[in-house]
C-alpha cells in the first residue's frame, strides 16, 4: 500500500462510526480532513489561490515511466493544468 491510499485508509476508517459494523455508511470528506494544518477553510482557500496542478492519466504515467527507465532518458506524460481548488472541489 502506498503512503497516499495509507493516509487515505485511515482518514476514512477515523470517520467511520463503528469500524466494526458491516453495514454500508456514508463518510463526507472535505479538504480540512485532507489539509489538517489548517484551522478553517477561508485559510486553506486562500494558500490554494492560484496554485495549479499538473494532472495526467494512470496509463500515461506507467508508461512514461517505463520508458524511461528503460532508455534512461526522462520521460514525463503529458498533462493538463487545472487550479487545485476546482480540482479539489470536483473530487471531494
Amino acid at each position: 500500500m502506498t503512503y497516499p491510499s495509507f493516509f487515505l485508509s485511515r482518514l476514512i476508517l477515523l470517520k467511520v462510526p463503528d469500524q466494526k459494523s458491516a453495514s454500508e455508511v456514508e463518510i463526507e470528506l472535505s479538504l480540512l480532513d485532507l489539509f489538517p494544518q489548517y484551522d478553517d477553510l477561508a485559510n486553506l482557500s486562500d494558500h490554494l489561490k492560484g496554485k495549479m496542478l499538473t494532472l495526467s492519466d494512470r496509463p500515461a504515467e506507467l508508461i512514461s515511466d517505463l520508458v524511461s527507465h528503460l532508455s534512461g532518458i526522462k520521460i514525463d506524460a503529458v498533462g493538463r493544468e487545472e487550479s487545485a481548488i476546482e480540482y479539489y472541489n470536483a473530487h471531494l
